[in-house]
């Protein structure tokens, strides 16, 4: 499968993006209502979109990140960050949360442990994001 192009530069290929359909409506929902968001962003949100494999929400593979999963990643295989996906806007959330409005939020969600994806960021660089580890899976009635 060949890459995306962003820019001049080509993209390695999205995972297989295993995702739940509460979250596949929402990417759905940002890509057709959302205000204008960065070429890089459209770009990923449509790969993300069109490569997914959508789950009811209590089927998807416990090793894939959804909202809410605890989780921790490396850039560029150097940095381990913890993280928790949110749905909601970067502004105020504390350190730990992480936005899916944020090209990292989206980059990670529906990767599962050991999946990397290669993605370009605001001043055209590319970087490597790899899911390290599922720290804590939603339970109850928002899973």
């Amino acid at each position: 499968m060949s890459g995306f192009h962003v820019g001049d530069a080509t993209i390695a290929p999205a995972p297989c993006c295993r995702i739940a359909q509460e979250e596949h409506a929402f990417l759905q929902w940002m890509a057709s209502a959302r205000p204008p968001l960065s070429e890089p962003y459209r770009t990923l949100l449509a790969a993300k979109l069109r490569q997914s494999i959508v789950y009811p929400a209590r089927e998807l593979p416990a090793s894939a990140v959804r909202f809410n999963t605890c989780f921790a990643y490396t850039t560029d295989g150097d940095r381990w960050e913890a993280s928790l996906l949110v749905q909601y806007p970067p502004s105020g959330l504390p350190p730990f949360a992480l936005s899916i409005y944020t090209l990292h939020g989206l980059a990670l969600i529906g990767l599962r442990v050991g999946e990397a994806i290669t993605i370009e960021v605001s001043d055209g660089s590319l970087q490597v994001l790899e899911l390290k580890q599922i720290i804590r899976q939603p339970t109850g009635e928002s899973f």
